[in-house]
């Protein structure tokens, strides 16, 4: 079985026993988005390995740091970089 992008990065990046603090969290989300560009709420509980809640809160923070946009609505959101 092959893996994707996203299986691979977490496997590399992840710490074994240690949570990512927010600011981590959101650096390794925008990390990710400079070289895709844009980035879904299920992309970043992989990046991540965290719940759809916590992807959520530090997407919304980036919204609110005013360093991404959010597009679209409901289940259809995508947000890309400033």
């Amino acid at each position: 079985k092959k893996r994707t992008f996203l299986q691979a990065h977490a496997e590399r990046t992840r710490r074994k026993g240690e949570a990512l603090s927010p600011q981590e969290r959101q650096n390794r989300i925008l990390s990710y988005m400079a070289s895709k560009t844009s980035v879904t709420t299920s992309q970043c509980i992989s990046i991540n390995q965290c719940t759809r809640y916590t992807a959520s809160q530090d997407l919304k923070a980036l919204v609110e740091a005013d360093k991404v946009n959010k597009l679209g609505a409901a289940k259809n959101i995508i947000y890309i970089l400033k």
